[in-house]
């Protein structure tokens, strides 16, 4: 894991703040002020560094080594990247929180495994696919989590963790990504689960049925709630809807915006589908508390 590579390195390990990573300015400035060499970030942080290509290659030219993970890096923000820093090296991972690193992305989109990673391409019902043949792929690495806290049903008990990715077996230890076929989301590369969010928001006193979806991508990409109210007659605020995920949930899963629908199919959350227009022709945005002067 990257966790361990920069002691094992006998390098200096340099803490960022969240409030400096979530602010391109000041993340710049903390990267010259401090003489980074290598720095790990997801490629939503790094589209909003390089908009300011001037400051960028002003306080990042003396990165040597550029680590990309959590999110697709996309063909067009690497050949920015390496424009604006060309004696730096680029390197584009690709991993989970819960298996840690698991293969380097090559330039044609292809990805390496790394050693000690153990990855099979299965069908929905759990068989081996062919190879060059499309399915879902399942992981088993070094460091690979046991299971989700709070959550002894989530566990793994040595078994292969789904991804949630579909791929192609090139053969070699080498695989071509599709994309996703899971239902979380991606907010500034951190992994989100819509239905623990809704089960959260559901758990509110004024609050009947929750669907939990998004929208924009990249950098901007928000979490939008949509919940039907227990009283149609008593709505919940924004402000108190927020609140409420706030204190049961990361910073980066709490919803930006809410909204008031008179219902929801009843297997709407498990469909995961985006919402239709006619759901949302009848959305309400809920209102914010009003601050006193």
């Amino acid at each position: 894991s990257y966790l361990y590579y920069p002691p094992l390195s006998r390098c200096t390990t340099v803490l960022i703040a969240d409030e400096v990573v979530l602010d391109p300015i000041r993340l710049m400035n903390f990267i010259a002020d401090n003489h980074l060499q290598q720095i790990m970030i997801t490629p939503s942080l790094l589209q909003g560094l390089v908009r300011e290509e001037v400051r960028f290659v002003a306080c990042c030219a003396g990165l040597e080594v550029l680590w990309s993970s959590g999110e697709n890096l996309s063909a067009a923000l690497r050949s920015h990247v390496q424009a604006l820093l060309p004696d730096c090296h680029l390197i584009d991972l690709y991993g989970s929180n819960e298996a840690g690193d698991v293969a380097l992305k090559h330039d044609d989109g292809s990805l390496q495994l790394i050693r000690g990673v153990e990855a099979r391409v299965l069908d929905r019902d759990g068989q081996a696919v062919p190879h060059r043949v499309a399915g879902h792929l399942h992981l088993r690495t070094p460091g690979m989590f046991t299971g989700y806290l709070g959550q002894p049903d989530a566990a793994l008990n040595g078994q292969l963790l789904d991804s949630g990715d579909r791929v192609i077996w090139l053969g070699n230890g080498r695989l071509r990504l599709l994309g996703r076929d899971s239902a979380h989301l991606k907010i500034r590369g951190y992994k989100v689960h819509p239905e623990n969010v809704e089960q959260v928001l559901n758990s509110h006193p004024l609050v009947a049925q929750t669907y939990v979806g998004s929208r924009h991508e990249g950098a901007a990409r928000q979490l939008l709630a949509y919940v039907v109210p227990a009283n149609p007659k008593q709505l919940p605020t924004a402000t108190a809807l927020r609140a409420w995920a706030a204190l049961n949930l990361p910073f980066f899963a709490v919803p930006s915006a809410y909204y008031a629908l008179a219902s929801l199919d009843a297997g709407r959350n498990q469909k995961r589908g985006a919402l239709s227009a006619a759901y949302l022709g009848q959305a309400v945005s809920l209102p914010e508390d009003k601050v006193p002067l």
